[in-house]
């Protein structure tokens, strides 16, 4: 609880890569427009939908459906209560992810920034990550961990999902 209350989330957000920000930033908009007083990890995967054609095809390669995805983190956040005017926070599980997520990409592969295929792996194979990853996002379950870990093992692959997605 300690570590929590003294993260600096601005050195938080500098472990992440830019399509990572961009969508964390989409989330914080998408929070406010609903009132939601966080930004909550349905957000940010919304966000990514949004925002991010690495995302989805990153999704598509590994059986999941960014579309299907999304529509489960809207019905998700329908619980969540609206008329908050002030600045949303950063949930902790949004916290947790990073942070996780960084750890991996840093100490398993020796990565300096968290990207979307780190995300994802940590959101799905960290237990208490991916109770509630998916306890929010059903639809996170078609998602194959093994095809993730191909795709991670190769790492160039996100070169090729980039270019894939310009030309499909």
């Amino acid at each position: 609880v300690v570590l929590m209350a003294s993260l600096d989330l601005s050195r938080m957000i500098q472990r992440l890569d830019g399509e990572l920000v961009v969508a964390l930033e989409e989330a914080v908009a998408i929070a406010v427009r609903s009132g939601h007083e966080s930004v909550e990890v349905e957000h940010w995967f919304i966000a990514l939908s949004d925002t991010s054609a690495t995302y989805a095809k990153t999704l598509e390669l590994c059986h999941g459906d960014a579309q299907l995805i999304s529509e489960a983190a809207n019905r998700s956040l329908e619980q969540y209560g609206r008329g908050h005017t002030g600045s949303p926070s950063i949930s902790p599980a949004i916290i947790d992810m990073v942070r996780e997520g960084w750890l991996y990409a840093s100490l398993q592969h020796g990565r300096p920034v968290l990207d979307i295929l780190d995300l994802l792996y940590t959101a799905l194979t960290d237990a208490s990550l991916r109770a509630l990853a998916i306890g929010g996002i059903p639809a996170l379950r078609s998602v194959h961990i093994g095809e993730l870990e191909r795709l991670i093992e190769a790492r160039a692959p996100l070169d090729l999902i980039a270019i894939a997605c310009r030309f499909p």
